[in-house]
């Protein structure tokens, strides 16, 4: 069996993110070992201009910074690969520091170094900057503030609740989806109760079964990443969403399962399948009483 996958879509993608990576703050995306996938021309002018960027290369490698290799870039996306986040002033090749600041992104094995003002915090993330980069993916996203109430709603998000994107800015998200008639079910099809987002103060990652107001019920890969956003009243921590649809994944894993084990002729088990069947355990039957032994009957 071949499996194809259009791979259009990703190369729209990294087209958008090269175009949005087209200013003059020094930013760049990194995968989890510290590669630079796409670097911004603000970055970029901060090098010597002798000085040859390698595409591929470790941030902390880069000619923009001091004693190359940078240890202090290093520290900087150990930390955060390690899911935190992190800044420092970083001393640069043509002289002076920059304040760099390197942090996780919703997408997995993705991360995102960018120059931070002095003064701001750490994880602190302009929230225009944050909406112009989830518009770019295809995931489901919505940002959350401390309160639960809905900043952000990207096209997919409305598109997959069935309403518009503006009508929900600024209102609780629970209540929306309680509104709505969403129902959350675990990968079995065991009610799952929807939580109170307010009260989400870690990152956590799952999978389960969305009953959407449509009628269909869609299987999401769910996960949800705490999130500062610029502005936030008393710095408290908001929340990022992102849900990713892998209903025709796990049903095409389920169909290759089952032609494994299933003759494509008559549907029946076939050696596989026999195999694996009667291999499994089974629990232990009932003796019945020997011959000649007394039953008593009352």
């Amino acid at each position: 069996m071949a499996l194809w996958q259009d791979t259009t879509a990703e190369h729209v993608q990294a087209q958008q993110i090269q175009a949005l990576l087209d200013t003059d703050v020094p930013t760049a995306l990194l995968k989890e070992d510290g590669a630079v996938l796409q670097a911004s021309t603000g970055l970029l002018e901060l090098a010597p201009p002798t000085a040859v960027a390698v595409p591929g290369a470790p941030l902390w490698a880069w000619p923009c910074f001091a004693d190359v290799p940078s240890e202090a870039v290093q520290q900087l996306v150990s930390v955060a690969s390690g899911g935190g986040a992190a800044q420092a002033d970083v001393p640069l090749a043509l002289g002076g520091t920059l304040a760099l600041s390197v942090r996780r992104t919703s997408v997995p094995g993705l991360m995102i170094a960018s120059s931070t003002p002095r003064g701001s915090r750490a994880s602190a993330a302009p929230a225009g900057l944050v909406a112009q980069m989830l518009s770019h993916l295809e995931d489901a996203a919505v940002a959350l503030d401390h309160s639960g109430r809905v900043q952000f709603v990207s096209d997919p998000a409305a598109t997959l609740l069935g309403v518009d994107a503006a009508r929900l800015l600024g209102l609780g998200f629970a209540r929306v989806l309680a509104d709505l008639g969403v129902h959350a079910f675990t990968p079995q099809g065991e009610p799952l109760p929807l939580p109170d987002w307010k009260d989400q103060h870690k990152n956590f990652e799952r999978e389960i079964q969305l009953a959407l107001p449509s009628g269909t019920v869609r299987t999401m890969q769910l996960r949800g990443s705490m999130l500062d956003l610029e502005g936030s009243q008393g710095g408290k921590p908001g929340l990022l969403l992102s849900a990713r649809d892998v209903t025709a994944l796990r049903h095409a894993q389920a169909k290759m399962r089952h032609d494994a084990r299933h003759d494509a002729l008559t549907g029946l088990l076939n050696r596989a399948g026999l195999r694996e069947v009667l291999s499994r355990p089974h629990p232990p039957r009932r003796r019945s009483p020997a011959w000649g032994s007394r039953i008593s009957l009352h």
